[in-house]
């Protein structure tokens, strides 16, 4: 999967649990979700500072990011493809 949307060093990658999605974030700010099966980017989301982690629900709903900054987000799947 080439993840040629960042602009900068990914420092985390998680897969839903589901297997349609992956959500990776990185040093350039950006929340970026994949469709697993095309590895075409189906959404982008800036944030406020670095991204350390990221996570899916157990129901794949939400996405949650570590920032570097120590603050989180959970942000609604469906809001990151509106």
């Amino acid at each position: 999967l080439d993840l040629a949307g960042h602009q900068d060093v990914v420092h985390a990658l998680a897969f839903s649990n589901d297997g349609k999605w992956l959500a990776s974030g990185g040093e350039d700010r950006a929340l970026r979700l994949w469709d697993a099966a095309s590895g075409t980017q189906a959404a982008a989301w800036a944030l406020e500072d670095v991204i350390r982690a990221v996570a899916f629900s157990p129901s794949g709903e939400l996405l949650y990011t570590g920032n570097g900054n120590s603050s989180c987000y959970q942000i609604e799947v469906e809001q990151l493809l509106g």
